[in-house]
């Protein structure tokens, strides 16, 4: 079971992020998906994971995202991945310094019959803030 929500998890980076295939979301995503902890207003279901890559890639072209390390256990996989781009748009408040950036993060998801069903992120803002800001 473990090595089946890797490959979910691994599908939602390549296929919904990496080439911008949204429409996946939608066979990957569970209808009641949740993100813990994030933004006010963040939606429920696919449209809260297109939009992470919507906002994502309106501020930083040419973003990809690598994935460093994937464990599973049980229904949860935890996954540090690193995105690079150039940080061409304003970003939570950040204007553009057209500068390449590296954006770190560490996140849980609960996989639930084949479908990301909830999601914890830790990503690491303020050192892509302080980058922005020593490129600016």
């Amino acid at each position: 079971m473990t090595e089946e929500n890797k490959a979910v998890v691994r599908r939602f980076y390549e296929q919904v992020l990496n080439q911008n295939r949204p429409e996946v979301a939608q066979e990957i995503v569970a209808a009641d998906f949740v993100v813990h902890g994030g933004a006010p207003g963040t939606p429920r279901g696919p449209r809260a994971l297109t939009g992470i890559g919507e906002r994502l890639r309106a501020g930083f072209d040419g973003s990809t995202f690598e994935i460093d390390d994937l464990v599973a256990e049980g229904d949860r996989v935890a996954v540090r991945w690193t995105m690079r781009g150039r940080h061409t748009g304003e970003y939570f408040g950040i204007p553009p310094t057209g500068a390449g950036v590296a954006l770190h993060a560490i996140v849980i998801f609960r996989v639930v019959d084949g479908r990301l069903a909830e999601l914890w992120p830790l990503i690491d803002h303020p050192g892509l803030i302080e980058a922005a800001a020593s490129a600016a």
